[in-house]
């Protein structure tokens, strides 16, 4: 995906997306604006398996990522078709969008370091939040 010369543009901000090597097999695309991360489909497992300070990718502060994550009616940066509104199963306060196309997921800041932190905080964040529609 980062091979390409074709610039992607992050679908919360507009911000041009920055290609991130973080393991030899595992790359990403942030947003040098809003710190949003799309992650190709396949890759958050990775991620998350992979996770240390030599691999920290989710570097966006969660205040500008709990801002944009109100954006939730986006276009695949790749495929420019909607993306699917979902949420995490074991924690449902974090919103994520998945592209039914290319499963690409975006991640607002914050987001991915919150799927791997379970906290007793998360437990209840759910009831603030709510659920997703």
């Amino acid at each position: 995906m980062s091979a390409t010369s074709n610039k992607l543009n992050c679908p919360k901000c507009g911000g041009e997306f920055e290609s991130k090597t973080v393991a030899e097999d595992i790359a990403v695309e942030q947003c040098n604006k809003c710190y949003g991360l799309f992650v190709p489909a396949g890759m958050t497992r990775k991620l998350l398996a992979n996770w240390g300070p030599d691999t920290m990718v989710d570097t966006g502060s969660d205040t500008l990522g709990k801002k944009y994550d109100k954006v939730d009616d986006i276009n695949c940066p790749k495929c420019a078709v909607k993306m699917d509104k979902i949420e995490d199963h074991t924690q449902p306060h974090i919103w994520i969008e998945s592209c039914p196309v290319c499963s690409a997921t975006f991640f607002d800041a914050g987001e991915l370091t919150d799927l791997k932190e379970k906290t007793l905080s998360d437990w209840f964040k759910r009831f603030i939040k709510g659920k997703r529609e």
